[in-house]
């Protein structure tokens, strides 16, 4: 799967580390994990499962899976209720800003015509994910420029099944015409600023996922940036989880 020059999923990174995009470019090419070969096997169960009104235990009898899958799949069908949507939709860049460009797990259509939602599907356990991260806004900005977008705006659900919140599993961040444009401005700006020799580079949480973390000066100056991943051994066990065993 291709992915955009400055891809949604890596937004948090390069708006806070614009020098981390050139320095990522010119670094070895990561392979890929266990985590993320599950989370892209559990995308292609959930998009299967939408796409043809399927149960989750049809499209899988993996006991891991199974009631996180089902869970998300409750929660979408919720959000979308009987509007129309796509799936695993490629969103085109905006003119002007050809480097951004992603593929959105769901797309929801007002009754009018235009979009309305966006849903990503998170399926990790040891990090939360919230509803206003970059990846989403993003979504819904190129969902709002390719379809049109309802008068009101565009609300992003982000679903977290096997990673408990407070606020529960689905979780929404709405996005007015406004703060769409806001968005778009900025954006533009951090594009230009990311695509520049001289991008600026600022150490952070982001630094775990660059590939050019260990050879980056400004990431080893600042040894105290990054926070200790949580341990498998020691993480509670999802409420999913508990019931799925009792």
């Amino acid at each position: 799967m291709s992915h955009a020059p400055l891809t949604p999923s890596a937004a948090e990174r390069w708006l806070a580390c614009p020098g981390s995009h050139l320095a990522e470019a010119a670094a070895p090419p990561a392979g890929s994990s266990e985590f993320a070969d599950f989370g892209t096997a559990a995308h292609v169960l959930f998009a299967k499962a939408l796409r043809f009104d399927l149960p989750a235990d049809i499209v899988t009898t993996d006991p891991l899976v199974l009631r996180p899958l089902a869970l998300a799949l409750d929660a979408a069908r919720q959000i979308l209720g009987s509007q129309p949507f796509l799936v695993e939709t490629r969103l085109p860049a905006i003119a002007g800003l050809p480097a951004i460009w992603g593929t959105a797990d769901v797309v929801g259509f007002s009754p009018e015509g235009p979009v309305d939602k966006i849903i990503d599907l998170k399926f990790g356990e040891g990090i939360v994910v919230e509803a206003d991260t970059p990846q989403l806004g993003i979504y819904g900005l190129l969902g709002a420029r390719c379809y049109g977008v309802a008068d009101n705006g565009v609300t992003v659900w982000v679903i977290q099944p096997r990673c408990d919140h407070p606020d529960g599993l689905a979780r929404p961040h709405h996005y007015s015409r406004a703060d769409l444009d806001r968005l778009e401005a900025k954006l533009r700006e951090a594009a230009a600023e990311a695509l520049a020799s001289d991008a600026p580079r600022q150490a952070g949480p982001w630094c775990r996922w660059c590939r050019a973390a260990a050879v980056c000066p400004v990431r080893q100056a600042a040894p105290d940036a990054v926070p200790s991943p949580l341990s498998a051994w020691f993480r509670p066990m999802p409420r999913w989880l508990a019931v799925a065993r009792s």
